[in-house]
């Protein structure tokens, strides 16, 4: 799968510091939850309740808010944060180091990055908590990011809605975050995640994917469960050069890939769903991965496993695909790779299970194939 050039968001993020160039606005230090009516440009010290819409529309330096203190609450109380465009390169509300900060309930519309989080290594912003907030463009043009963050740890983020960005959630060196319970509608790609440890991704929906639903690159550890992507020439979940990472329970329709893992180790994919992707599931040179439980029919390839290491599939489900169900190969020396294949089926498929490499295993299923049942695979009636 090709690599996005990413280059110039990370530098123009990174460049901001997370805050851009502050003016000399409202500087709010008073009590905690104080209500007030903000002007684009403030700095934030202590928690505060919107009274009115904060509009940066006609401010194409500054960003909007900028966080200045540790342990607030910046309530939107249903108000919007209004910017410029995304051409522009200003955020709705930046952190640029500060812990425990909550951002609810509200809008941000038409920034660069909606939140961006710079932290540092061995000093990650921690403790983030962005609840029932709409990141969206309004009429200049597409958010280039929903959230952005470098170097970020424990994060919660619930309830939101992001709509047409370019990346929904883009994460870099960070760990222990989670997305739940949130929409991303018409995202290029829905959540990037690099380098990150023990970040959790559930119970999301995504919608008209243009390129990537959920793409590990590099990660360990991470937990893809219980989502449902959509998209048409997309791929649902894409795991790349990543460690022990979980991937459960996801409903991935309309794809061209559901799920791709390549080049990866120690990956578990388990009861997942796919139909109406061009592949089910595709794998490239993964190393020790494990494939139980999963569904992936009405696809054009069930599941195909490229150059497999030591994989294991196991009561897989890969019925009626307009090519093959269940399709391994190999290129190379082949008995460098090796497959164990337990209790799979793969019915009324022009091929049922076809392999390239003698696999090991046995209980298998495959019949009413027009092709072929199975090859190299050992299969019962």
């Amino acid at each position: 799968m090709p690599i996005v050039n990413r280059s110039r968001g990370v530098r123009a993020l990174a460049a901001l510091g997370g805050g851009g160039v502050v003016a000399a606005g409202l500087v709010v230090a008073a009590v905690p939850a104080q209500a007030a009516a903000l002007s684009c440009g403030t700095v934030i010290r202590a928690s505060v309740t919107l009274t009115a819409n904060v509009n940066c529309a006609t401010n194409p330096d500054d960003d909007a808010i900028t966080i200045g203190a540790s342990g607030i609450t910046i309530n939107l109380n249903g108000h919007k944060i209004l910017g410029p465009g995304d051409a522009n390169i200003t955020v709705g509300i930046g952190d640029s180091g500060y812990h425990n900060v909550t951002i609810e309930s509200g809008t941000i519309a038409n920034f660069y990055a909606g939140m961006n989080v710079n932290g540092q290594s061995g000093n990650l912003v921690t403790g983030l908590r962005i609840k029932n907030v709409t990141i969206t463009e309004n009429t200049l043009g597409d958010e280039d990011y929903g959230v952005f963050a470098n170097f970020m740890r424990g994060a919660n983020m619930t309830g939101l809605t992001i709509k047409n960005a370019n990346y929904g959630v883009y994460l870099v060196d960070s760990e222990h975050n989670t997305l739940t319970d949130s929409t991303l509608a018409s995202p290029i790609t829905g959540i990037w995640d690099q380098r990150g440890t023990g970040n959790t991704w559930s119970h999301d929906t995504m919608s008209n994917v243009n390129y990537t639903g959920i793409w590990e690159y590099g990660s360990t550890g991470a937990s893809i469960t219980a989502n449902t992507i959509h998209g048409i020439g997309a791929t649902g979940i894409y795991d790349e050069e990543s460690v022990s990472c979980s991937i459960t329970g996801n409903t991935l329709t309309g794809l061209y890939t559901g799920i791709d893992t390549d080049y990866d180790k120690s990956t578990t994919v388990r009861a997942n769903i796919g139909s109406g992707d061009a592949y089910g599931m595709y794998t490239d040179a993964a190393l020790d991965g494990t494939y139980i439980g999963n569904v992936f029919s009405g696809d054009q390839y069930g599941f195909q496993d490229n150059n497999p290491y030591d994989d294991t599939l196991k009561s897989n489900t890969t019925d009626g695909n307009a090519e093959a169900g269940i399709w391994i190969t190999a290129s190379g020396v082949l008995n460098s790779f090796a497959a164990t294949l337990v209790g799979n089926t793969a019915d009324k498929n022009q091929f049922g299970m076809y392999s390239e490499i003698h696999t090991k295993g046995t209980g298998n299923h495959a019949v009413g194939n027009t092709v072929v049942n199975c090859r190299n695979v050992s299969c019962v009636k």
